[in-house]
C-alpha cells in the first residue's frame, strides 16, 4: 500500500509544484508512458528474451505476469496503451480535446486491472498462488483510471459546440447499439474464444466476472444517463470489450 500511496503522492506533488499548464492527468500520462516500458520488460524476461534480468522481481513481487495472460496484457500495455498515452500527452499540448482517448484507454486499463485483481484472488482461494504485496502497485491504475471516467461522465460539462443533427432517437440508439455489442463481446465472444481455444483457467474465469460485471454497470449508467453521456459510456465500453477479446486471443491463442 505505501507504494500505491507514492505514487498517487507523485502524480498529485507534480500538478501542484510544476507550472500549472496542465491537468493532473497529465503527469499520470506521463508516469504512465514510463510503466509501459516497465511492462515491456517484464513482457520479454515472461517470453525468455531478457536473460533471468527480472525473474527476481516476478517470483518475489508480481507472479502472476509470469504467465501467458501476464505476457498479453504487458504487450497490449506496451503497445496499445503506450501511443494512447502518447497522443493524449501530444493532444494536451496542443491544447486539444483528449476526452475520447482517455475513455477508450480508462475502459480497456480498467478491464485488465479487473481481471488481473480478480484473477489474483481467485488464483489464492484455489491454491494456484499466493497474493504478494506487489499487487499493491496495480491499485493506481485501478483508482485513477476510476476517477477518470466519472469525471468524465459526472464532472466534465457535455460539449456545447455544434455538431451534426441527430434525432433523439439516433442519438439514443447509437451508444446502446455499442453497449449492446460490448455485452455481447463481454458475454458471448470472449468466453466461446476461450472454450474454442481449448483455455480455462483463473484468467478466463476473472475475466467473464468482470465482463459480466461491466456490462450491468453500464447498461444501468445508460438507463439513468442523458444521450451524451451514453456517447462517453460508449468509447469506454468500447476499450473495455476491445481489451478484453483481445487479452483473450492472446492469452490463449498466441502467447
Amino acid at each position: 500500500m505505501l507504494g500505491s500511496a507514492v505514487l498517487i503522492g507523485v502524480v498529485w506533488a507534480a500538478s501542484q509544484i510544476l507550472p500549472k499548464r496542465h491537468d493532473p492527468w497529465y503527469y499520470f500520462f506521463i508516469l504512465c508512458s514510463w510503466t509501459c516500458m516497465v511492462d515491456l520488460a517484464l513482457l520479454l524476461e515472461t517470453i525468455g528474451l531478457a536473460d533471468d534480468r527480472f525473474e527476481l522481481w516476478l517470483k518475489i513481487a508480481e507472479p502472476y505476469l509470469d504467465t501467458t495472460w501476464g505476457a498479453s496484457v504487458n504487450l497490449i500495455d506496451a503497445t496499445v496503451h503506450y501511443v494512447l498515452y502518447m497522443v493524449m500527452i501530444k493532444r494536451q499540448l496542443e491544447g486539444k480535446s483528449y476526452d475520447k482517448l482517455g475513455l477508450f484507454w480508462a475502459g480497456s486499463i480498467l478491464n485488465s486491472m479487473s481481471v488481473l485483481l480478480g484473477s489474483a484472488y481467485l488464483g489464492h482461494a484455489d491454491g494456484t498462488h499466493e497474493i504478494k504485496a506487489g499487487i499493491s502497485l496495480n491499485i493506481p491504475y485501478l483508482i485513477l483510471p476510476t476517477l477518470f471516467f466519472l469525471q468524465q461522465l459526472f464532472v466534465v460539462p457535455e460539449a456545447t459546440e455544434a455538431a451534426p443533427r441527430q434525432t433523439p432517437i439516433t442519438a439514443r440508439l447509437l451508444p446502446s447499439a455499442f453497449l449492446f455489442i460490448g455485452g455481447l463481446v463481454n458475454l458471448t465472444a470472449a468466453p466461446l474464444l476461450a472454450l474454442n481455444l481449448e483455455c480455462s483457467n483463473v484468467f478466463t474465469k476473472a475475466q467473464y466476472y468482470a465482463g459480466f460485471a461491466f456490462t450491468i454497470l453500464l447498461i444501468n449508467l445508460q438507463l439513468e444517463g442523458s444521450a451524451q453521456r451514453g456517447k462517453k459510456m460508449a468509447y469506454f465500453t468500447f476499450g473495455q470489450a476491445g481489451h478484453a477479446l483481445l487479452s483473450t486471443f492472446l492469452h490463449c491463442g498466441v502467447l
